[in-house]
């Protein structure tokens, strides 16, 4: 058994013929892609969820060496699978606060969610502004996937579908995704009913969450770097641009100077040697992908809900 062979099998792929790979960086919306195509979807295709290869590794308890997760997507395309890729855009503060809040306790603080709330909001605020610039808002489309990009981003269609080596590699924009029903349901050709999964204003510290939001002022020094991003210039029309900057114009604070990047580095350091307080992610999706009977039969019921606009938020119970 070769490693990519190893690797399939760790994920259960086996004679699946139709596969879907969400790989994209974390919090740009992709827990809610990865349900919405999963209720939809299974058991006709496969949904599986990548942000990085750490993080496959952990999940599968292997070591990967030097072969990437688009090594994976490609090597199952040679085995003459159908698969599809997705990734999404999201605007950068956004993307940046929601990083942020991931971590928030067991990275950026070292404490539980509950002792969290408890901090003062202006601490909270400033520990983001230090490390704002070092906040990563990759753009897998252009960075991991090797696609020669058109000149500018479909804006009428609100999606970037592109073909190589006959894998389809699909761009969607977090800022459509009341529309990702019909623009999912136009590239599979059947009726797709979106549902939101995973959002951080629906945590245990959502209240510090949307206080933070509420209260937060971006500094002008970070919008101005903030408005020369390449991918925002990119996968937003300038109108969309010209509002984007309005909108946060509206909430300005004066010149505010983050980590250098030794201190950043110095900063990073010592919050992983501290660490102690691991923030665990369970029953992460509504949808965990189970093909089982009883978990299908949830599915189908789900799915009926969604589609008579009742649903409220029940998981598939395994």
């Amino acid at each position: 058994m070769n490693k990519f062979e190893e690797i399939n099998k760790k994920l259960t792929i086996g004679n699946i013929q139709n596969l879907i790979f969400v790989y994209t960086p974390s919090k740009v919306g992709s827990t809610s892609l990865v349900t919405s195509l999963r209720i939809n979807l299974l058991p006709d295709y496969f949904i599986y969820h990548f942000h990085n290869e750490e993080l496959l590794e952990k999940a599968l308890n292997i070591k990967l060496g030097k072969i990437k997760i688009i090594d994976i997507i490609e090597y199952n395309q040679s085995l003459g699978k159908n698969i599809y890729v997705f990734d999404i855009y999201r605007e950068p503060i956004e993307h940046k606060i929601s990083l942020y809040f991931e971590t928030l306790c067991d990275v950026h603080f070292n404490n539980t969610e509950l002792n969290i709330e408890k901090y003062p909001l202006l601490l909270i605020i400033q520990r983001f502004q230090k490390i704002f610039p070092f906040l990563k808002t990759d753009d897998y489309f252009q960075t991991k996937f090797g696609i020669h990009f058109p000149s500018s981003f479909p804006f009428d269609k609100k999606y970037l579908l592109m073909e190589r080596k006959n894998i389809k590699f699909i761009k969607l924009r977090l800022k459509d995704s009341s529309e990702w029903n019909s623009i999912l349901s136009r590239i599979f050709k059947k009726p797709i009913f979106t549902i939101k999964d995973y959002e951080s204003k629906n945590k245990k510290i959502k209240q510090l969450y949307l206080n933070f939001y509420k209260e937060y002022k971006l500094p002008i020094n970070f919008l101005h770097l903030i408005m020369n991003n390449i991918s925002l210039q990119y996968y937003l029309s300038p109108i969309e641009q010209e509002q984007y900057k309005m909108k946060w114009t509206q909430k300005l604070s004066s010149l505010f100077f983050s980590f250098t990047t030794q201190e950043y580095k110095l900063y990073y350091s010592i919050t992983l040697e501290n660490k102690y307080y691991f923030n665990f992610q369970k029953e992460h999706y509504i949808d965990e992908g189970c093909i089982c009977n009883k978990c299908s039969l949830q599915r189908k019921k789900i799915l009926y809900l969604i589609k008579i606009n009742k649903y409220s938020a029940e998981k598939i119970v395994h």
